[in-house]
């Protein structure tokens, strides 16, 4: 988990233009941290989800993080 000022958790958000360079982002960077994908680091792409509350890092497809920020979960 990652904590900015005054200990609140911070979330990042990435976007990679295509499903498999998400998926291949977020394998390599858990990968390197010794965890399981959907741990610390997860991903989110059309009809696959891996991650949670604990994700403090999330990888998007453009499309996904677009609908995303306007509100449609």
């Amino acid at each position: 988990m990652m904590f900015g000022p005054n200990m609140k958790v911070v979330k990042l958000s990435g976007t990679q233009p295509r499903r498999i360079s998400a998926v291949s982002v977020a394998e390599r960077i858990s990968y390197e941290r010794g965890e399981k994908v959907g741990d610390t680091i997860g991903y989110k792409i059309r009809l696959e989800f891996q991650g949670g509350k604990q994700s403090s890092i999330m990888f998007y497809t453009t499309g996904i993080l677009l609908e995303f920020l306007q509100g449609g979960h």
